[in-house]
């Protein structure tokens, strides 16, 4: 992306795939990098889908972004110590306190997977970007 428009190097821009479904999550300067990074992921080979969450906004803090790490840890350690949650088949990212949760489940593992992250504490929303399998 960066390679594109240098306006990217002032973005901060995650891209996490799982199964051909992409999600890009982060910062970027103007509305109009969102859809180029958008159009961009979508000509990639095997890229079925994609979620784009880029927020238009000024870059994030160190802060900012160490409490995001924080609360994906949080949140991957509580799914670790669960016998009845499949982390392999789970990827967690944060963003602004938002959690994104991708992966492939069925449609009762997404609502236990999802009321067991619900109660930590600093979490403002989960978006569930899963891949069903029933």
């Amino acid at each position: 992306l960066k390679k594109l428009d240098r306006r990217f190097k002032q973005s901060q821009v995650k891209v996490t795939s799982y199964n051909g479904v992409v999600l890009l999550t982060g910062n970027v300067p103007a509305a109009d990098l969102r859809d180029t990074a958008t159009a961009t992921v979508q000509k990639i080979r095997k890229v079925r889908r994609v979620h784009n969450e880029l927020n238009v906004s000024p870059p994030r803090s160190i802060g900012a972004k160490l409490s995001d790490s924080w609360l994906a840890t949080k949140v991957r350690t509580r799914f670790l110590f669960n016998k009845h949650i499949h982390t392999s088949r789970i990827q967690v990212i944060a963003n602004n306190g938002v959690i994104y949760l991708l992966g492939l489940v069925n449609h009762q593992e997404a609502d236990y997977i999802v009321n067991n992250a619900k109660s930590i504490y600093g979490l403002q929303k989960i978006v569930r970007v899963f891949e069903y399998i029933d």
